[in-house]
């Protein structure tokens, strides 16, 4: 008898916690599905642009300031865009004109127009963006390359350790870079790589 009390005691904690987990379930699957790969640590790999959202922008490109900062016409104005998750050397350190001719080329060969695709401001008024233009292949011009991707994944810019997370591929990001590590890309194949 007291077994039977006892779980009739237990009973609507037992509901409780199973309609807890559920609301959980729910509430963690609408949280994961409005951001896709952002914290998946394996993501389809991206050929070409997804979908655009709306945040996403058509703008020319009017100066590469660094491999990772660049500025874009955007409304008739020009707005200062910062790449998202990446963190390239300065001018001035061991790989930065480097790193700054590289993006300059990728954008070269798309004729200076890109797609941003802005997630935030940062405290020196830039835009925060991921960054894409077409790909210069006439076999495939549909294609567009991932601007931020190919700098890592080229040795020229390492993630931001900080605020890679943040960026909507910021996974690809990371696994950019660890190839470009292991193959020695870029800055990886020097010594006493620094990035500040």
């Amino acid at each position: 008898m007291k077994q039977i009390n006892l779980l009739v005691n237990l009973l609507p904690i037992l509901v409780i916690a199973a309609i807890s987990w559920a609301v959980f379930q729910q509430w963690r699957s609408s949280q994961l599905a409005s951001r896709p790969d952002y914290d998946n640590p394996n993501p389809p790999p991206r050929i070409g642009l997804a979908p655009k959202p709306k945040n996403s922008r058509q703008a020319e490109v009017i100066d590469v300031q660094s491999g990772d900062t660049l500025t874009v016409m955007l409304d008739g104005r020009p707005e200062r865009i910062r790449l998202c998750g990446i963190n390239a050397p300065k001018i001035g350190q061991m790989g930065g004109t480097e790193s700054r001719g590289y993006l300059r080329s990728l954008i070269a060969a798309a004729h200076n127009k890109v797609v941003v695709m802005i997630n935030d401001t940062d405290r020196q008024e830039r835009k925060i963006a991921e960054g894409f233009v077409a790909d210069p292949q006439p076999d495939a011009p549909e294609q567009e390359k991932f601007l931020n991707y190919e700098l890592v994944s080229a040795g020229q810019a390492g993630t931001h350790k900080t605020f890679v997370r943040r960026c909507p591929n910021g996974s690809l990001l990371v696994q950019g870079e660890q190839e470009a590590k292991r193959m020695g890309h870029g800055m990886w194949n020097q010594t006493g790589v620094s990035i500040k």
